[in-house]
């Protein structure tokens, strides 16, 4: 909660980063983990103990989800950057929830724009309001304190029109996860998954760049 309405204390107080949850070990991918929109790591709890850790070493991110999503996207850029540097892993695999999937798309761009894409091989995204989302905007125009990141998720913003001008390449397979279990809702479209509507979940070109798009039964926390 401090993460995403006061994000500078959060920074102050938590700090966040990248987090191994296991020594590294050069011979298993890692699957970089991004929450979203109030979230944490926890949340991801089922999911990190189905993985074969045989094969795979979960990276969790921890950030303050109200700050601007540009500037988180840049910082684990910048990381991830220094990770290769100091481990030479050769992929990195990335499964991203809600919001997460707007960070995770801006760092895959900023990573294809810095020539570092070619590690890029997996990419999840669940849930993710990919023309952003109404209460955001609503938040922007009608509170008197707006919450930084609400500017980026906001629908047509410039940080959501962005997303889309640099294309996947075709080493990496995206697969578009959307959830729809969902049902009136006062700041939302009647269709949704309880927190984001299905039309925002479908953006178009969110779909157009999916390698596939699988719909799931279930609410938008329950899809993890």
């Amino acid at each position: 909660d401090m993460g995403f309405w006061e994000p500078l204390r959060f920074m102050n107080t938590v700090g966040g980063g990248i987090f191994f949850l296991q020594k590294y070990e050069p011979e298993k991918i890692p699957i970089l983990i991004i929450h979203g929109a109030g979230g944490n790591p926890v949340e991801f709890k089922d999911i990190i103990q189905s993985l074969d850790r045989n094969r795979f070493q979960p990276w969790v991110l921890f950030y303050p989800s109200g700050m601007r999503l540009g500037v988180v996207s840049k910082w684990v850029c910048e990381t991830i950057s220094t990770l290769r540097v100091q481990y030479k892993f050769e992929h990195l695999y990335i499964v991203a929830h809600s919001m997460g999937g707007l960070v995770a798309r801006d760092f895959i761009n900023r990573m294809i724009k810095s020539g570092s894409g070619d590690i890029l091989r997996f990419f999840v995204s669940m849930s993710t309001p990919w023309d952003g989302h109404t209460f955001a905007a609503k938040g922007v125009k009608q509170c008197p304190v707006v919450i930084p990141a609400w500017y980026d998720r906001s629908p047509g913003s410039p940080f959501i029109k962005s997303l889309f001008k640099t294309p996947l390449p075709s080493h990496l397979e995206y697969n578009l996860f959307f959830s729809y279990r969902g049902g009136w809702h006062i700041t939302i479209p009647r269709n949704n998954d309880g927190t984001v509507s299905l039309r925002s979940e479908l953006f178009l070109p969110a779909q157009l760049s999916a390698g596939k798009v699988f719909g799931f039964d279930v609410s938008h926390g329950g899809i993890l």
